[in-house]
């Protein structure tokens, strides 16, 4: 009787060891990067810190809404292809425009403090008061990366407005369609037979 022998995969014993290494490895890998991050030092800003960062932040709202404003001012200046009722019409329009934006930074910036919507409205509108009474100077500060990304989006949005109003306010109307004359239809002679 012949004795059949039972088929199966034979692996290497060093391969397996291989394996079991790097699946070690790859466990001890994961281990210590949670460690890390549960160690990492965590920084939390103190109240006066927070207000500091706060008024840093509104005052570079301000710089970059009266900068928008300013650009207004000085291109109606200028001697525009449009009348000074339309170039009047077109500052208060992005004038307008640039209000709304600021007040919407200001919104966000009250977000990010952890206000409710409501309450970060009422904060814009307080902001927006005391901003435009007066803009106190004081020394720089270097923003969270989540002010900063605000600041830095209101300066694009306010740099397109201009952009925008300035193109508005220098692109000349074309005039009115004046009726062209038209020549008369006169009969002519006809033709006799």
């Amino acid at each position: 009787m012949t004795q059949r022998r039972a088929a199966g995969i034979r692996i290497d014993i060093r391969l397996i060891r291989a394996l079991v290494a790097a699946v070690v490895l790859v466990a001890a890998w994961i281990g210590l990067s949670f460690v890390a991050a549960a160690g990492a030092p965590t920084i939390k800003a103190t109240n006066t810190e927070l207000d500091t960062q706060r008024a840093s932040t509104e005052r570079a709202i301000q710089r970059i809404y009266a900068a928008g404003v300013d650009q207004f001012k000085t291109t109606r200046a200028l001697h525009l292809a449009i009348t000074d009722a339309q170039a009047a019409a077109i500052q208060t329009k992005y004038n307008d425009q640039l209000v709304t934006l600021r007040r919407g930074a200001l919104e966000a910036v009250g977000a990010a403090s952890g206000l409710a919507a409501d309450a970060s409205a009422q904060y814009a509108q307080q902001a927006a008061t005391r901003l435009d009474a007066a803009l106190p100077s004081s020394p720089p500060v270097m923003l969270a990366p989540r002010l900063y990304a605000i600041v830095e989006r209101m300066g694009q949005l306010t740099s397109q407005l201009i952009d925008q109003g300035i193109r508005e306010m220098t692109q000349a109307t074309p005039p009115s369609p004046s009726p062209t004359p038209r020549p008369s239809v006169t009969p002519s002679p006809s033709p006799t037979r």
